[in-house]
This record gives C-alpha cells, structure tokens and sequence, in this order.
C-alpha cells in the first residue's frame, strides 16, 4: 500500500472538491456565543474523490444540507480522541509514501436519522493505514468499520419515504483513497482543510 519515499504535503488549494456550491456555515453570533469557551474539534479524513463523489454529493446536498455545508463527502480516518499529539500524527503521514486505499461500498443502510453506505468486504487498508499512523509501541488502533454519512443524525432526520428514494439513487460501488487530510472545526462551524498528504 505504500512506497517508501517521503510524500509531500498538498496546499489545501490543490485538494479536490466536488461541483456543488456550499454555503459558507455562518457561526452563531450574539454576547452569549461571544462569552462561551471556543470548541476546536480535529479529525483525519479521506475525502471521496471524483467520479464516486458526484452522486454521494447529490444526495446529501439534497436530504442533509446542514452537513453538506460542514464537510466535503468522507471516510473519517481518526478522530480527535484517538489522539494525543496531531504534529506527531502529521509526521508519520508525511513519510508513509504512497498512500492507496481502495474500498468497496454496499447499499445504504438507515439507523433511525442516521443514513450511511457501510463498506463491503476487506477493509484492511484502512486498517493498515490507521495503524501506521496511530500505534504506539505495537499497540493497536480501535477496530473502526469506515463508511459515508448521507444523514447525519446531529443536523438532519430521515423519513421512510426519503429512505427509499435514497435507496433508488445507490449502487454499491469502489473507489482508492489517495489522500489524508487533517481538518478542523471551530464552535460547531464549517471544516476546514489544514494540510493533506499523499
């Protein structure tokens, strides 16, 4: 899955993004919001990349825009309490080399609000990749099952009948992973890109 050159780090400009216009997330304003603490969450994630993204995109932007507005189509990779240090984490992304992770992704499934399409056979580069990045003294990463929101249940609710009109716009389908970007929100607000690697 890997090359043993050092990769470089992306300018967040050159990453992919799809076609459909976002609204910019306006933050809550108002003395109450200004005198609250600031809430930093930071991620790794594989953004969906093009052609698979398009339709993924399509569906979201039209039964969950809220999130749509907050984040590009996705596979989290690691999240903020996996991690102790991002510097370290940014490290050991930088000399990985080449990075490929191919996935095979089946029918969406409904949990209540939340809507995702769950991967389908081997997800052991993922796997390998979370571990190359997380592990400390050989220990192992958490078993984390990678997937794409379409509803997130936090800002979005589904129907029966949105269900299955989701369901008529999904195929399963497979796509490589190429890149790991390190993302982070501020209060709630839009992602950001900070910097990508491979």
């Amino acid at each position: 899955m890997y090359q043993s050159e050092r990769t470089s780090a992306y300018n967040v400009s050159e990453i992919e993004s799809p076609t459909i216009h976002r609204a910019a997330a306006r933050p809550p304003s108002g003395e109450y919001f200004s005198a609250q603490p600031m809430t930093i969450r930071r991620q790794a994630t594989l953004y969906l990349p093009l052609p698979s993204s398009t339709f993924v995109e399509s569906i979201r932007a039209r039964f969950n825009r809220v999130q749509f507005d907050l984040i590009k189509a996705h596979v989290t990779l690691c999240r903020e309490d996996e991690v102790a240090d991002w510097s370290e984490v940014a490290s050991r992304l930088s000399n990985l080399g080449k990075i490929e992770v191919e996935l095979d992704f089946g029918m969406p499934v409904r949990e209540d609000n939340l809507v995702y399409l769950p991967t389908i056979g081997s997800t052991q580069p993922f796997d390998e990749l979370r571990s190359a990045i997380l592990s400390i003294d050989a220990a192992s990463p958490r078993k984390q099952n990678p997937h794409i929101t379409l509803i997130h249940p936090r800002n979005g609710t589904c129907s029966d009948s949105a269900f299955d009109e989701i369901a008529k716009l999904c195929k399963p389908f497979s796509t490589v992973l190429r890149r790991v970007t390190l993302i982070e929100q501020h209060n709630g607000g839009s992602w950001k890109d900070l910097s990508a690697f491979g």
